[in-house]
């Protein structure tokens, strides 16, 4: 197929005057629509593809590198509140095409917080397809102090028509991820961290849990190395076992799994809100704690007990059935839905459902607030027993003594108990077991 005439093209190969100023020759370039574009600016992209989608959008259609927008008739710099306009256009657009009907305070939650939006163009600049300058210098050369002073709409955004190569620290980073042992020549099929399984820990991380210094990159690639410490950490795993019945220890010191998915992995907005506010108890999620077991004590802890797959789903069933009225669509992970569980104990799970259809729900919260929510109708349960214990043991009425003792001479697997009931009855009572009463 003929490619199109480009009427922009002036330079004799076809290819537009402005591509051919940063370098781009007759093969190196093509056109596309922009909802090509917008297409990848959708909720189930990576954030930092959103955003670079954005960037192309605000660069190529204004011919250059340097991302602007109007405002006002007027040209201006592309801002991260520019992004989150946009990307928010988008993502309620991506939901109303499947017929999904959002409230004003719904459409808000698909909003992205710039402090993602910094972190993605840090991204993007760290692959060198991007890049932040302030009067003709990049961010990442101005000194601190005028970093912490940079005023909105000053800072340029460039995304680059010829990417350059990627920061060699972050692809010497990766390729360390990628060739460092992983104990998958251990006889480990997966470490115990906590209450909760984990896949097997890296070396690095082991070591960083038992407080060793890392030793040399020369010795942690060694296949002998590699073995024996594998050897070591498989015996330490069984000491830790046999301990266990002794002084109940439950495994070996915490040891995290590699990084949680940040910045440039799948979800949108919302997904990444319930990880710092719901999911996490209002923390910033970014990594894994490296610390010892806590010890065991009778208040109710984050760290959920072992629980059946069938429990878990029963809760899960729960929490979306009392709460989908309030957060459609929206199903409880794994980690709430133990700790839900764990903070419950033996109180009533019908008492949780209640509640949770009860609760006055505000704009702002998320469906993680379960957990508090568990807490409270815990200790209303203890609260409840706690009177009922001082109130002392109900006193059984004669006619509620006489059904018991019929029921046991009746229905007791021990023929001794039976035989003791139906001597009860006939002392203390005046009834012959299984003698019926005459009619009046």
């Amino acid at each position: 197929m003929k490619r199109p005439d480009v009427a922009a093209a002036s330079n004799g190969n076809g290819v537009p005057d402005w591509m051919a100023a940063f370098g781009v020759k007759s093969s190196e370039w093509l056109s596309m629509s922009k909802d090509q574009l917008r297409s990848q600016m959708r909720p189930d992209r990576p954030l930092k593809v959103q955003l670079w989608a954005c960037g192309i959008l605000h660069t190529a259609g204004y011919k250059g590198e340097r991302a602007v927008t109007k405002h006002r008739d007027k040209i201006v710099n592309f801002t991260p509140s520019v992004a989150i306009r946009e990307l928010h256009d988008e993502a309620v657009r991506y939901y109303q095409s499947a017929g999904i009907v959002m409230t004003e305070a719904e459409k808000g939650k698909l909003k992205e917080e710039k402090e993602d939006i910094r972190s993605a163009i840090e991204q993007l600049e760290l692959e060198g397809v991007a890049s932040r300058k302030l009067n003709g210098r990049p961010i990442g050369e101005l000194p601190p102090e005028e970093r912490q002073r940079l005023a909105s709409g000053k800072i340029e955004y460039h995304f680059f028509l010829k990417p350059r190569p990627a920061a060699a620290e972050a692809v010497q980073k990766k390729w360390a991820k990628l060739t460092e042992p992983d104990m998958s020549t251990a006889d480990v099929s997966k470490v115990e961290v906590g209450i909760i399984s984990l896949p097997p820990a890296q070396m690095c991380q082991i070591l960083k849990a038992l407080n060793f210094a890392r030793p040399a990159k020369e010795l942690l690639t060694s296949p002998d190395y590699q073995k024996k410490f594998a050897e070591a950490y498989e015996s330490a795993r069984k000491l830790f076992a046999a301990l266990e019945a002794e002084v109940g220890n439950k495994s070996l010191p915490q040891v995290g799994a590699t990084d949680l998915p940040q910045v440039g992995n799948g979800g949108g907005a919302f997904e990444r809100k319930l990880e710092r506010k719901g999911e996490n108890g209002g923390t910033p999620h970014h990594r894994q704690s490296v610390s010892p077991p806590a010890p065991e004590t009778d208040r109710p802890t984050d760290e959920p007990k072992d629980t059946p797959p069938d429990q878990e789903e029963r809760m899960r069933s729960l929490i979306v059935e009392a709460c989908g009225e309030r957060f459609p669509g929206v199903v409880p992970g794994r980690t709430l839905c133990l700790q839900c569980i764990q903070r419950l104990g033996d109180t009533d799970w019908n008492e949780f459902g209640r509640a949770l259809r009860s609760h006055r729900w505000k704009d702002q919260d998320v469906i993680g607030k379960a957990r508090a929510i568990a807490e409270e109708v815990r200790a209303r349960w203890i609260s409840i027993a706690a009177k009922k214990k001082r109130a002392g043991p109900k006193v059984a009425t004669k006619e509620e003594a006489v059904d018991a003792l019929l029921w046991l001479a009746a229905n007791d697997e021990d023929p001794e108990a039976r035989k003791a009931a139906k001597k009860t009855l006939l002392e203390e009572h005046g009834i012959q077991y299984g003698v019926r009463k005459a009619t009046p």
